[in-house]
């Protein structure tokens, strides 16, 4: 992930204040044990995600971290972008509290690559958690790092 320009992050903020306008809640606090809801690292709203190439020289890298939940022994995540459809993102059996997954020859369209959002549940003592706050994050412009 990159860090954004100060204008990059100006319309972050602007995201993260239009999401409250909207009713977002605020973020859960992480807490212990049953019922205890990760909090989502990264990527945050100063961030983007890796792209790829269009014509396959590089591909996308997923990159997601959150905080522990003690005696967690799952993680359940889900990305998606804006738009119909499920999630580009739905994995239930991850076991730390890191993700990372690399899909060569792939990339995010320019017309797709804002305002994708991610959230996070634990599975402790036998139950899952509510979901974390949604997160939201872009994909830097495709072509960005190319070899």
């Amino acid at each position: 992930m990159r860090a954004r320009t100060a204008a990059g992050r100006a319309l972050a903020l602007g995201a993260a204040l239009a999401a409250l306008a909207a009713g977002c809640a605020p973020p859960p606090r992480p807490g212990a044990g049953a019922g205890a809801v990760p909090y989502p690292v990264r990527p945050d709203w100063s961030d983007l995600m890796d792209n790829g190439c269009d014509g396959g020289g590089d591909g996308v890298d997923w990159e997601f971290q959150w905080s522990p939940v003690p005696r967690a022994v799952r993680y359940h995540l889900q990305a998606w972008s804006v738009g119909p459809g499920s999630p580009a993102l739905d994995d239930s059996t991850i076991t730390g509290n890191f993700y990372r997954r690399s899909e060569p020859r792939v990339f995010v369209r320019e017309s797709m690559r804002i305002g994708w959002r991610w959230r996070v549940r634990a599975f402790a003592d036998g139950a899952w958690s509510e979901w974390s706050r949604e997160t939201v994050f872009d994909f830097e412009p495709p072509g960005t790092d190319c070899p």
